[in-house]
């Protein structure tokens, strides 16, 4: 029964093993969500599953803040709130109780062993910001503000690179 529950184990881990959150709208699987504020304030949330890095959520969440930054026609974002929260959760598998029985000389013994199920913690990353978008050039001594225009262009290839695993 060890072998069995093992197997299965295995099994699913091989077939999650590269099910990590893909860049996408939010889904089963996690993905980036936008909320209007105002005409130049968004609040951007990229949510994780428990396969997903923290740096590959905060990476797709800046990445979203600088597309959404470039559909509303601006030029570069700071980042006035949020941050990145971790939330856990678990589970048990149910445990199994394998029955024996012994016959000898007319009578029978009956047996068992209870193996308990096991208990699995997972833990998965939401990064979620107000942005304030503006146009012009990025202030160079403003803390969080980004050039939505660079940030695209240095993090789209990581960010491709990770969706063509998929």
């Amino acid at each position: 029964m060890k072998f069995f529950k093992f197997s299965i184990i295995l099994t699913l881990s091989l077939l999650l093993n590269d099910c990590t959150t893909p860049y996408q709208p939010r889904g089963f699987l996690g993905g980036y969500s936008d909320s209007r504020i105002d005409s130049n304030t968004v609040r951007v949330s990229f949510y994780g599953n428990g396969h997903t890095s923290q740096e590959k959520v905060e990476n797709s969440m800046l990445y979203r803040c600088a597309e959404v930054t470039l559909q509303d026609g601006y030029d570069y974002f700071t980042i006035a709130s949020g941050g990145t929260t971790p939330s856990y959760s678990s589970y048990t598998t149910p445990g199994t109780y394998n029955q024996f029985t012994q016959y000898g000389y007319g009578t029978a013994s009956t047996f068992g062993t209870y193996e308990p199920g096991e208990t699995i913690i997972t833990k998965r990353f939401e990064s979620s910001v107000l942005i304030k978008m503006f146009n012009g050039i990025k202030p160079s001594n403003s803390p969080n503000t980004y050039d939505a225009h660079e940030l695209i262009h240095y993090m789209k290839p990581q960010i491709t690179s990770q969706n063509a695993g998929q």
